[in-house]
């Protein structure tokens, strides 16, 4: 089944509807070894505990058992305070947005809602719209995904035709990051991502599970400063300024060699709903050229924008506070 034929049967994105011990998981992963260590311990004694209680009660000793069953107790409640820790003070750098990151900006937590963290620290408060998921099965997130394969054919013949670029359209690929949605009113992390039905041309490498900051990587930085951004990468080195953390640069799809990303932001000071991003393979672009193709992918990107709109939407008030320097 292409790409196509998936779109068509089931109609809506199937990634970020997560499960609490998914999101758990993913902040395990990077969590230090001294957490993972205590984790265990607590997992050991937990054992211990139930096993000894068992005991105590087939002999009879039942104020022994009592005692195990309140070690089994503390250590349960102590293992859950724990992992409430990891998910919410920021372990997984690839789907938290902490203070201190680097680069310039801001560092968003949504405040109010279910599960949303508060910090007296916060200074600016910002109101962000962010498109639902999962994605309804509806006309405009289909022809979201029709106008970014004509987008691709189109950048692939201008560039092959009018640049005299030899590249291939396998080459060239085409995605949209949204913030996601499910993630931020479950436990008040802000994180961008991809939806598979969004994906042109990435599907079968691990990039297409992609996810940043905002302020992070060139869709994090467009959809922060609400600004185009283009990247030419040059020998497999890519700028310091994306602020890729191991796992990310890990992820990256060793081949690219240009990016561009494009704010989706809703006309007369509306809100910005994702980003745009086209990147290719192998084949190399100059600045010039990458400059170009945003002028050339303007009024594609505001036709997707009206068609994103349209898709419901839920509102998080984000307090923004200032990075260290």
């Amino acid at each position: 089944m292409d790409q196509n034929d998936q779109l068509n049967s089931e109609g809506h994105d199937q990634g970020p509807n997560r499960s609490i011990v998914a999101i758990i998981l993913e902040a395990m992963q990077d969590a230090p070894s001294g957490t993972k260590a205590l984790l265990a311990m607590f997992g050991a004694v937990t054992i211990l505990a139930v096993g000894m209680c068992g005991a105590m009660i087939s002999a009879g000793q039942y104020s022994y058992a009592f005692l195990s069953f309140l070690a089994v107790v503390a250590c349960f409640f102590a293992a859950i305070q724990l992992l409430r820790g990891l998910v919410t003070s920021g372990t997984a750098p690839s789907s938290r947005v902490e203070e201190g990151a680097n680069g310039g900006g801001f560092a968003p937590q949504a405040v109010g809602g279910a599960g949303i963290i508060e910090d007296e620290a916060r200074e600016a408060l910002r109101s962000l719209a962010m498109v639902k998921v999962p994605l309804p099965s509806s006309t405009p997130v289909r022809e979201i995904h029709e106008k970014m394969e004509a987008l691709r054919d189109s950048v692939f013949v201008w560039l092959r035709e009018e640049q005299d670029v030899e590249i291939e359209a396998s080459d060239i690929r085409a995605h949209i990051f949204i913030p996601d949605y499910h993630m931020i009113s479950r436990c008040g992390v802000l994180a961008l991502f991809m939806p598979d039905v969004w994906q042109v041309n990435m599907k079968g490498h691990k990039d297409e599970k992609f996810r940043v900051r905002p302020g992070q990587g060139v869709a994090g930085l467009a959809y922060e400063s609400e600004q185009p951004q283009r990247f030419v990468i040059e020998d497999g080195r890519w700028p310091s300024e994306l602020s890729f953390d191991a796992e990310q640069r890990a992820m990256r799809h060793p081949d690219i060699t240009w990016i561009v990303g494009i704010p989706l932001t809703v006309p007369e000071s509306g809100p910005t709903l994702g980003v745009l991003g086209i990147h290719g393979l192998r084949v190399g672009i100059t600045s010039e050229q990458a400059a170009q193709l945003y002028g050339k992918l303007h009024y594609m990107a505001a036709a997707i924008t009206a068609r994103l709109a349209m898709i419901e939407q839920g509102t998080f008030e984000v307090r923004f506070r200032s990075r260290s320097k």
